[in-house]
């Protein structure tokens, strides 16, 4: 298992982290908090496996995963401003089909970057993001440029 300690206002790509959490990620499908400094309990099982695509977010506590058929899921956590467990789609609204990427990152604001194994850099933009609504304009992604490096960490703006 992996240990992640929250950051205040940052999201990591391969862990859920929000303020004063503890994030444990292990082989399964699922993805544990547990209680640390806020009057937060309980358990959230995202059916992402965090091999097969890492989770990643953007603003308004809107986190997104791969699930292990491919599925672009999309999660809301309406606590993230208190810490409080409170996950009004636990299970994630599917929003996407056929993410199969080396890499996934946000840009914010619904704007969603994947990077294909042969370097192609795709650009997408979820106009469903605050209600995990299944709404692209460009459902197949605009290629926008070929990624010649590689992404070891990349941390996100909240």
């Amino acid at each position: 298992m992996n240990l992640f300690v929250a950051t205040i206002q940052m999201w990591i790509l391969g862990a859920l982290l929000s303020f004063s959490w503890t994030a444990q990620v292990s082989d399964a499908p699922a993805l544990i908090t547990t209680p640390n400094s806020l009057n937060h309990a309980g358990l959230i099982k995202l059916a992402i496996t965090p091999q097969v695509a890492p989770i990643y977010s953007i603003t308004k506590g809107v986190i997104y995963g791969v699930g292990p058929n491919n599925d672009l899921l999309w999660y809301r956590h309406d606590g993230r401003t208190d810490g409080s467990f409170r996950w009004p789609f636990s299970q994630g609204k599917q929003v996407g089909v056929g993410w199969v990427f080396k890499h996934l990152f946000s840009g914010g604001n619904g704007i969603i970057y994947g990077i294909k194994e042969n370097g192609d850099l795709l650009w997408y933009r979820h106009e469903g993001r605050a209600d995990g609504s299944f709404r692209w304009p460009f459902s197949e992604g605009k290629t926008v440029g070929i990624w010649m490096g590689n992404i070891s960490a990349c941390i996100l703006r909240w």
